[in-house]
Parts: C-alpha cells; sequence; structure tokens
C-alpha cells in the first residue's frame, strides 16, 4: 500500500477528522480566517484551520478522502518544482481536490528552499513565478504562500505583497505559548501532536486571534 509521511495511520487521522466534526469543531478555511482577522470578526473558541505543507501524494491518496467525507477544508501549500516528482502530487490530483472545493492550494515556494539570504531576482521567482504557474496551470487564483522551513525577512514580505498575495504563514518553531495572530505575512502555526497527525493548525481564541497548543481530549 501507500507509505504515509503523515505521522500517524491513516485509521488514525480519520478517528481525528471524525473527532474535529463531531465535536462541531469550527474548522474554516485559510481564506475565511484571513477575512476574519481583516474585518475584526470574533470567531468561535473552537475554531481551526487545517494546513499541509509541500504537497506529499498522500495528501490525495489519505487525507484527500477524509476530508471529503467529513467536508473539512484544507489548504496545501506545494513546492511547485515538485509536482509531478515521485511521491509527490501531481497537476491532475490537484485540480481533482481544487474542484470541489474542499481543498485551497498555496505556493510553498518553486523549489522549496529557506528564502532568507537569497538575491532579490531569485526571491521574486521562488516567489512570483510560483504564483504565476500555478495560476496557470490551476487556472485559479493562488492568495497564500507559505515560507519554507518558516524563514522570512522584511524584504520576503513585501515581495509577497507585490506579487498580490494575501497572507502567508510560518511556523512558531514548536514553542508553547500563545502569539497574536495579527499580522498577515507572519500567520504562525501550531503542529499539533499529541494523537494529532503530522498537521499544521491554527487555533482561535476568543479574546483575538492566538494559536493555542491545545491537548484534545482524544474519544477512544
Amino acid at each position: 500500500g501507500k507509505t504515509s509521511t503523515l505521522s500517524v495511520s491513516p485509521e488514525n487521522f480519520q478517528r481525528q477528522m471524525r473527532f474535529l466534526s463531531s465535536h462541531n469543531y469550527n474548522v474554516i478555511s485559510l481564506a475565511e480566517f484571513v477575512q476574519a482577522i481583516r474585518n475584526q470578526t470574533i470567531l468561535p473558541r473552537n475554531t481551526a484551520v487545517i494546513t499541509f505543507d509541500d504537497g506529499y501524494d498522500d495528501n490525495y491518496y489519505l487525507a484527500y478522502p477524509v476530508l471529503k467525507k467529513y467536508t473539512l477544508p484544507a489548504t496545501i501549500f506545494v513546492i511547485v518544482d515538485a509536482i509531478g516528482k515521485e511521491g509527490y502530487l501531481n497537476y491532475k490530483q490537484i485540480k481533482e481536490m481544487t474542484s470541489l472545493g474542499v481543498i485551497d492550494i498555496g505556493s510553498h515556494s518553486l523549489s522549496g528552499g529557506y528564502l532568507p539570504g537569497l538575491s532579490t531576482r531569485e526571491l521574486e521567482r521562488e516567489i512570483g513565478i510560483s504564483k504565476v504557474i500555478l495560476q496557470a496551470r490551476l487556472n485559479k487564483g493562488i492568495d497564500y504562500f507559505c515560507y519554507p522551513i518558516g524563514g522570512f525577512t522584511p524584504q520576503v514580505q513585501e515581495i509577497l505583497k507585490n506579487f498580490g498575495y494575501k497572507g502567508a504563514c510560518t511556523t512558531n518553531r514548536g514553542k508553547s505559548q500563545t502569539y497574536l495572530n495579527n499580522d498577515l505575512f507572519a500567520l504562525k502555526r501550531i503542529k499539533i501532536k499529541d494523537g494529532f497527525p503530522n498537521l499544521f493548525v491554527f487555533w482561535v481564541k476568543l479574546s483575538g486571534y492566538y494559536n493555542l497548543f491545545r491537548r484534545v481530549r482524544q474519544p477512544y
């Protein structure tokens, strides 16, 4: 069978998504989350956003059927140069996933390499050309970016804005305190472990836009 880059078995992944669904978590898309920040909308305490990095093909074989079953939206950030390569999604799979509106695609750059330290020209390629290629191939706007290895600088953020991105995600590098999530070009994510799969998830708290590192009581 398919080997998985998720840190849990497909059975556990399904169980965890069923948990979010049956416990009425307010799972929203990244676009809805950004819109809420822009409008200063208060979101329910149990709001979550699901994102995947790199664009591995198990996102299609293992995660997508489950997300579709429970109607849970998610964003996959793809490394554009890796599309169609062994172990990665191809355009046919990406088109199928995006056609139903469950999955949104973002750019994880052209090569997936660390951005700080690159020349302006290289940054414009990684950030801009990746967007142009995805938009042309998918016939959809690509509005969100994810910094490879979480690395960015003010210049990188400026280039993203110049290319018309609406927001960008980073990681919180494993710290467990909460953060105010008010910079749309530095949206911090928390990797949910403790029985959750290898997904990045935003947790949003009523008192503002906070990432909350939370142990979720397992239903089993």
